[in-house]
């Protein structure tokens, strides 16, 4: 059972960073463009407006990559995590997932913490043959 969940909240994870693309392509965008946040017109036309707008491209790139990058590898390691539990191996994987999931609010959260509590069970750790 707590195998499944880890393949739905692993699954879920990994579909909803999609959404950060939106950052990556606005970063793109206001890279190339020379158009940032900024709300004057005359913003446009001066150097400096043009060179905070490619800082903020330059920003908003490298944190919506390290978002989906962090989003996919969550999902991956939900989905071998279920696998190792299914098959009662890799313990130390186990218990660091339910941790990593934990940042998932709140599904993760939730996860994550019943996770922790069946992983302490010293009957768990032996059928793991982490003991």
């Amino acid at each position: 059972m707590l195998a499944t969940a880890f393949r739905v909240v692993g699954g879920l994870c990994a579909l909803c960073v999609n959404f950060a693309w939106i950052h990556v392509f606005v970063g793109v965008a206001s890279f190339f463009t020379g158009v940032g946040l900024s709300t004057s017109p005359s913003a446009k036309n001066d150097m400096a407006g043009g060179v905070a707008a490619s800082a903020f491209g330059v920003i908003f790139v490298f944190a919506g990559l390290a978002v989906i990058l962090s989003g996919y590898a969550m999902g991956y390691f939900g989905f071998r995590a279920a696998k190792a539990m299914e098959n009662r191996r890799e313990w130390k994987l186990c218990f660091g997932t339910s941790i990593a999931f934990m940042l998932f609010q709140p599904l993760g959260l939730a996860l994550g913490i019943l996770a922790l509590i069946v992983l302490s069970r010293p009957t768990v750790k032996e059928t793991f043959g982490a003991a």
